[in-house]
């Protein structure tokens, strides 16, 4: 779609990030890795205009990173599905390394963006990992 894409990204975002955020997803692990998957395509096409929805696809990645830690230090995941939350760990810092490159190189946004970092992580201490090494 390329940057077509611009004018789905509202119900787009919004719709990942609900995936990404839901309270089961960690349960099957392929559902977090196709939301964040398609969460990069969709910056990748659409970037001039990500910056504006970077509340949602924040707290879709945030959510669903501390939902990924809780299940497991529950320990109620299976070997398989310890690696597949790994992954999908991974692929949320990359979807947080692709909003922060997107926001910095908006001039209007990048100046909100430093301080927003900071409080997601203020606000929740299991976020340092997912904001480590960021924006370095």
């Amino acid at each position: 779609m390329a940057i077509d894409s611009v004018k789905h990204l509202q119900p787009l975002t919004t719709l990942l990030a609900g995936i990404l955020a839901e309270p089961l997803a960690p349960a099957y692990p392929p559902l977090m890795l196709a939301a964040c998957k398609a969460l990069q395509a969709l910056m990748g096409n659409a970037w001039p205009r990500v910056g504006l929805f970077r509340g949602v696809v924040g707290k879709g990645v945030c959510v669903g990173w501390v939902r990924c830690l809780e299940m497991e230090q529950e320990g109620e995941v299976a070997q398989e599905g310890k690696a597949g939350l790994e992954e999908v760990k991974v692929e949320l810092k990359e979807v947080v390394g692709m909003l922060d490159a997107v926001c910095v190189a908006d001039e209007n946004i990048g100046v909100f963006w430093e301080g927003e970092k900071r409080r997601f992580v203020e606000a929740d201490g299991r976020l340092v990992g997912l904001f480590e090494g960021v924006g370095k």
